[in-house]
């Protein structure tokens, strides 16, 4: 059996990975500390590797001991407001150095397949009339897009000078029982107020379902015709910020009144407090295109958005 490496496996996508992959590979799980190492997450045939807050500095031997395809979902997502450097600066060091150390260890150990998790955020934020598909030219805008568009581009030129096969995905807003993020915002909103201004929202937005995504990730594994390849992961079906609210309400039993508030106003009301990539993210199409996914790969998100998030 072949043994996979991966990184960030304690977190909200690696633990159900971890759990998919242990039926057909051996695995080693790499957390942070040993308090993660310790626990009882994962099944008595996963390997456990504490490796620390990851850097360029950090030592993979351990990790990468007998590895054949390394998933590495490890990543840093937030900058508090009293770090001592950017936030660029902080992502940077976490998502496209510290990638860069893992892939030139893991290339030196003879691993022959490198998946590394992007986020969607490198093809942009919005989309106007045409989805993202992979041919369309990258355009991140937050810190933690430009830092992980970094680390595709620098892989990509690591990977010509070796034999390693680079698998890149960028996936949607992955949602599912506990996700983190924007959607847990969204639910405690819901449940919080009777009234929400989003009535006249006719937006249209991808999302992923953590079971559709764990199901590509173990595809790209070694699935022949992934090597040297990047992804779009996202569910079929597109859903409304109005849709995906009422949804939320539903779920939780409560009645919300959806305002017909305009959009414009909302826009305009966003940016004077200095909250305008929140209104974009709530009120602006972003739709993904998983086509060569689904052909090259043979994948199939067998879970629907409504009933999933329901």
């Amino acid at each position: 059996m072949k043994r996979v490496l991966v990184t960030g496996a304690n977190g909200f996508i690696g633990k159900q990975l971890v759990a998919a992959l242990e039926h057909d590979y051996r695995v080693t799980a790499s957390v942070r500390d040993n308090v993660e190492a310790g626990s009882n997450t994962f099944s008595k045939t996963t390997e456990i590797v504490s490796t620390g807050n990851i850097s360029d500095k950090t030592y993979w031997d351990k990790a990468l001991a007998g590895v054949d395809t390394v998933i590495h979902l490890a990543a840093r997502a937030h900058v508090l407001a009293d770090t001592a450097v950017s936030p660029l600066e902080a992502f940077m060091e976490t998502n496209c150095k510290a990638t860069l150390r893992l892939f030139r260890d893991a290339v030196e150990h003879g691993v022959s397949r490198f998946v590394f998790v992007s986020s969607i955020g490198v093809n942009g934020n919005v989309t106007q009339g045409a989805p993202f598909t992979e041919q369309l030219q990258p355009n991140p805008v937050s810190d933690y897009a430009i830092s992980k568009y970094e680390a595709e581009q620098q892989l990509v030129s690591a990977a010509k000078e070796s034999a390693i096969e680079l698998v890149i995905v960028r996936p949607a807003l992955v949602y599912g029982k506990n996700a983190p993020g924007n959607i847990a915002r969204l639910a405690k909103l819901t449940s919080a107020l009777p009234l929400l201004p989003f009535g006249l929202v006719d937006n249209r937005k991808s999302f992923i379902s953590l079971k559709n995504l764990v199901s590509l990730l173990v595809l790209c594994v070694s699935h022949p015709a992934a090597a040297n390849q990047v992804f779009l992961a996202a569910d079929t079906e597109t859903i409304s910020t109005k849709q995906l609210i009422d949804t939320l309400a539903n779920v939780a039993g409560r009645k919300v009144i959806q305002v017909p508030v305009p959009v414009g106003l909302m826009r305009s009301v966003a940016r004077l407090l200095g909250k305008g990539a929140l209104a974009s993210q709530l009120l602006d199409d972003l739709v993904v295109d998983n086509t060569k996914a689904r052909e090259r790969l043979g994948w199939k998100p067998e879970e629907d958005l409504q009933s999933t998030l329901e």
